[in-house]
């Protein structure tokens, strides 16, 4: 019932803006004349978007490039209104002449930018907190598929994390470094004024921690429909907000009509994505796989005694074959292998994927009616086989003022998301392993569809990647509509009420089928799952505002209550053993083993009182002060919290002694300080939670249910402190602007669960102990470094350091926290003192070689046991997870630290071997204009930060009959024993800072080249503008880590906090390489 109640609303508010938006493109025609005119500034300089429109009428024109206008006038208009942001309006009046010259003149009040903030806009000169923000036109010069994507490296303090290369995947962000553990560190979306909360997991179901790729949580909105996004970083601008702003707020304004003539828009690009060839990594081929074979058959641990290897014996059986019985020289071996066909499985499964993005636009309006109306088809290809990403959005802009007092604005945006593809990520098993992983192991002696037994599997079937795809199903859909209505009334001058109602509604469905004929399905004679979800939700904000100017006195004043309401119904299904297979999901029936479908239904409630005033003296001295008290479902006891700000700006340029400065055109010094808190935890964290659970009564089996979590009723929220101090500079009358911030953030009371005693019957509970700071620096720098008539080059440069630490842990000196990954090893911690996102694990320097053991005065080896004799007080020793533990240290064995000298490596000799933190991360954009072409190099880069590289721990765990990467062919042998590397027969279980690689990286993010046909031209052909455009994406990376990109971190859940940037499997990251062209009629 409830998706027939999705449809039905939806088709009546598309029918609504279908009938709406025909009537209101009925035009009245009159007799016309032709104006002719152009727009410059009081400094000469042409106004290009400049607005034209004849007075009283929807008749209306944009200026182009060089400020030229054409507009039909009617015979019966008196005067033309010019205006543009940051200058005087001016009437023309119109006499029946054919041409005229309009020269506006700069206005010092409205000179300033706006920006958008929590619930209202302010003035750039008039904000007291750290506000960014990227216009439309930031995101146009990029070619981006989210919008995640398109605020990397623009914002200082903003960090994106790549989840990896899926088309829509997921990108965290963190601005100003993360505050949580257990609750959500994501910013607060506000999405044209209604709050969305990010929840990656939605998507996907309850998985494994990696074995699907997160959704990006706005993976369903178009960032070409993006007016503006705003980014509120210290805790005075997003406290506003709550307990939904501990981690910033990022305000998200889709495009909207403007007054003039009605325009058409079109826009239609073709792009291609492919992994370059130079990104792939270095795997074996068949004659260095054979090799590494012969050396693992013939250097084996189990057949050396007293220095004698293979028993004496020159001859081997079969490298492959375990059982083999056929004797043949190590060179006789190699020669077959080398005469073998070898598949090299990176070339074979990556291909050259097509991107196309189709949008066409209708925007316009009058004083009375304003409307743009945009609707666009992405399909992504991708560059795995067997995968592509489609989304339809259509986005409807409405405003009508009614009076001068009433006015009415509508957002409506449905979309939908269709993804398909291979899973990525897994296990390290042959069973659950993803498709990246596949390739990389699959042996390149075998071409596609093979099918054979694994050995090392107990029987398992396995298959290429190839196969493996075209077999199995992975498909995701995502329903999407968000829509509200802004309702403002003057009350009285200078007091409007507004009245807003919002609403989302989300239906999506994650479905997939692993075959029984290998992998996964094999052992449980095929897998079916299918999990669907629906998100409800309302928001109501009803506001009151003020403003007023008094002499040099500025007020403003915001009086709000607001209601948010999410309803979210979960359902997952599991079933097993399919004698037919051929729907797969989309007949779970057909399992002759059905899991009990698990089905959850959560529902929040949030309601709000807040306010905020708005001071400013003399257009020197901004003050902003704001409250706001939430309560929330979330909390048994605590239900409301508090959180106040404040923040005070000083306008030091317009002081006297700087006022004629002819070198400091803008000079703003900042402070604040804010409270605000994070709620991000389940639905039901604080309350007891009943699963069900089995009892055997009388023989008999009775359903029951058991205690799987318990209350606290003392929980509350967490709370963030932050301080900020910024400095705003303008320098030669703002052809150089720099922006400087420092911060302090502390978070208390953050959640953790706490062991507890076991005679409790749980091992731990959900608490309020633990304490984080984070501290940085940001620097944003914008400078128009040449400005001639035909040619200009402008640079902007974000610089970001963050540091955190954990200050206390609720008396315990730090927690573990274990990993998938690693067979649960215990791989993530949380210490006091150190920072968030550390990997724990063993200290490795090498292999052991000839001069780690002793030797007798003639310098021959000394043997015990047939084994060499390593030298005494070693400070290192071999690991304790090696396959053959019973045997001592031997040639070619890693060398793990005894970090406390005791003789033998265990637990206690675990140290924090990696750090996931940049030290510096930013972006560098260069924008060049000659004539009408524009050229653009943007550049990100992140400094002094680890990566996990996940792919060669799986290899090196999994047998022999799978493939190796390429550094093995230097693995240590009796010839070879000047060697870091491993011998060709080791392996070892244990997690170790072998696979901890520096991820330092400099990426050119994007090449961007445009030309703009002149006005005339494109007017002969019809239309008002002509754009060409062609973009390539991530063209190139400078980085010393050996995976395909050091950007990426693919564990999901908490486990993104504790396993942070884990390379597994992971689909790599693309080249994209655009054409497209826009065009304005």
């Amino acid at each position: 019932m409830k998706k027939i109640f999705f449809r039905q609303l939806f088709l009546k508010n598309f029918l609504f803006c279908v009938l709406f938006f025909t009537s209101a493109f009925q035009l009245v025609n009159a007799q016309t004349n032709i104006l002719k005119g152009i727009v410059f500034s009081d400094d000469g300089q042409p106004l290009p978007e400049a607005s034209v429109v004849v007075t009283g009428s929807s008749k209306g024109v944009v200026t182009d490039f060089d400020g030229n206008f054409t507009i039909s006038v009617p015979a019966d208009a008196k005067t033309i209104s010019v205006s543009y942001l940051g200058f005087k309006s001016q009437l023309v009046a119109y006499l029946g002449q054919e041409t005229i010259k309009v020269v506006l003149k700069s206005d010092d009040n409205l000179l300033e930018e706006v920006v958008v903030v929590g619930y209202g806009t302010q003035k750039i000169k008039d904000v007291t907190g750290s506000i960014s923000q990227v216009k439309a036109a930031d995101v146009e010069k990029t070619t981006n598929t989210t919008i995640e994507e398109a605020l990397a490296g623009r914002v200082a303090g903003l960090n994106t994390i790549s989840t990896d290369g899926t088309p829509g995947a997921g990108m965290r962000i963190r601005i100003r470094g993360g505050t949580s553990i257990n609750a959500s560190n994501e910013p607060l979306y506000v999405i044209d004024g209604i709050p969305i909360e990010a929840d990656y997991g939605i998507a996907n179901g309850p998985e494994d921690d990696m074995s699907a790729t997160e959704s990006s949580p706005l993976s369903n909105l178009d960032p070409s429909n993006i007016e503006s996004i705003e980014v509120l970083k210290d805790a005075s601008a997003a406290a506003i907000y709550g307990s939904r702003g501990a981690n910033g707020v990022i305000i998200i304004t889709t495009k909207r009509g403007k007054i003039g003539k009605s325009t058409i828009s079109i826009e239609a690009s073709t792009s291609v994505s492919l992994v370059p060839k130079n990104r792939f990594v270095n795997l074996m081929d068949v004659s260095e796989w054979g090799a590494w074979h012969i050396k693992r058959k013939y250097y084996n641990i189990a057949n050396f005694n007293d220095g004698i290897w293979n028993g004496g014996n020159e001859t081997i059986t079969d490298p492959i074959i375990s059982d083999g019985t056929i004797e043949k020289l190590p060179s006789e071996w190699q020669s077959d292998f080398n005469s073998m066909g070898s598949t090299d499985w990176q070339k074979e499964y990556y291909r050259v994927g097509v991107i196309k993005k189709y949008a066409i636009g209708f925007s316009g309006g009058d004083e009375k009616m304003l409307y743009n109306i945009r609707g666009s088809y992405l399909e992504n290809g991708g560059a795995i086989r067997n995968s592509t990403f489609k989304r339809y959005n259509l986005n409807v802009n409405l405003k009508n003022t009614i009076s001068d007092k009433f006015s009415v604005k509508t957002v409506l945006s449905p979309s939908f998301v269709k993804k398909r593809g291979p899973s990525t990520g897994g296990n390290f098993n042959q069973r659950n392993m993803g498709a990246v992983l596949r390739v990389f192991t699959r042996r390149p002696d075998r071409g596609p569809g093979v099918f054979e037994d694994d050995e090392v599997e107990n029987g398992g079937i396995w298959v290429d990647p190839i196969t493996q795809d075209q077999i199995n199903k992975n498909d995701n859909n995502t329903t999407d509509f968000l829509g509200n209505t802004l309702l403002t009334y003057e009350v009285v001058p200078n007091l409007k009420a507004s009245v807003r109602l919002g609403g989302r509604m989300q239906d999506g469905k994650a479905e997939r089928y692993f075959s029984k004929r290998f992998g996964r399905g094999n052992r449980e004679n095929g897998v079916g799952t299918k999990y669907h979800y629906q998100i409800l939700g309302w928001n109501n904000q009803n506001m009151l505002t003020y403003s007023n100017n008094f002499g040099k006195h500025r007020l403003t004043a915001l009086a709000a209550f607001t209601q948010n309401y999410t309803e979210k119904e979960n359902e997952y299904m599991y079933s097993t053993n399919f004698e037919i297979e051929t729907l797969g999901f989309e007949a779970l029936q057909y399992g002759l083993e059905p899991r009990p479908t698990i089905t959850t239904t959560q529902i929040n409630v949030l309601k709000s009182y807040l306010g905020r005033i708005n001071y400013g003296f003399n257009n020197k001295y901004n003050l902003t002060l704001s409250l706001r008290a939430d309560g929330t479902s979330k909390f048994i006891q605590n239900k409301w919290g508090y959180f106040p700000a404040a923040a005070f700006s000083w306008n030091v340029s317009r002081e006297k002694f700087l006022k004629k400065s002819k070198t400091i055109s803008n000079l703003k010094l900042r402070l604040s300080y804010g409270q605000t808190g994070n709620q991000g935890i389940p639905t039901y964290g604080p309350y007891a939670e009943l699963d069900p659970s089995n009892y055997v009564l009388n023989d008999l089996t009775a359903a029951g249910v058991s205690t799987s979590q318990l209350e606290n009723p003392d929980l509350v929220w967490e709370f963030t402190d932050q301080y900020d101090a910024g400095i705003d500079l303008g320098l030669f009358d703002g052809r150089v602007k720099l922006s400087v911030d420092a911060y302090y953030k502390r978070t208390e009371d953050m959640l953790l669960k706490q062991p507890i005693p076991m005679s409790s019957g749980f091992s731990s509970r959900l608490t309020n102990i633990g304490n984080l700071e984070n501290k940085g620096l940001e620097f944003t720098l914008n400078t128009i470094n040449v400005d001639k008539d035909d040619f200009q080059w402008t640079t902007n440069f974000t610089l970001s350091s963050n540091t955190n630490k954990v200050l206390s842990l609720g008396g315990v000196d730090q927690q573990l926290f274990g990993d998938q990954f690693t067979s649960n090893q215990q791989t993530g911690i949380m210490r006091v003192g150190e920072s968030l996102g550390g990997w724990y694990g063993y200290e490795t320097n090498g292999v052991f070689t000839y001069d780690d053991f002793q030797s007798d005065t003639d310098g021959n080896p000394i043997y015990e046991n047939g084994y060499p004799v390593l030298n005494e007080n070693s400070e290192y020793l071999p690991g304790s997870l090696r396959r053959t533990t019973t045997i001592p240290a031997f040639y070619g064995d890693l060398k793990y630290k005894d970090q406390n000298g005791d003789g033998v490596i265990n637990d206690e000799d675990k140290v924090i071997i990696a750090n996931t933190q940049p030290k510096f991360f930013g972006g560098l954009f260069n924008e060049f204009s000659i004539g009408r072409f524009n050229l653009g190099l943007f550049l990100t880069f992140k400094y002094d930060f680890d990566v996990i590289n996940g792919n060669p721990y799986s290899l090196n765990r999994l047998g022999p009959n799978n493939n190796r990467f390429d550094y093995l062919n230097d693995a240590w042998t009796p010839e070879n024993s000047d060697t870091n590397q491993i011998r060709a027969d080791y392996t070892d279980q244990a997690f170790n800072s072998t696979y901890v690689e520096d991820g330092s990286y400099i990426r050119l993010q994007s090449v961007n080249l445009s030309y703009n046909l002149p006005t005339d031209l494109a007017a002969k052909i019809g239309m008002q503008s002509l754009k060409l455009f062609t973009n390539i994406d991530n063209l190139a990376i400078w980085t010393k880590y050996s995976g395909y990109d050091p950007e990426v971190s693919v564990a999901r859940g908490q486990r993104s906090i504790t396993s942070a940037n884990l390379d597994y499997g992971a689909y790599p990251r693309t080249t994209n390489i655009s054409m497209g062209v826009r065009l304005g009629f």
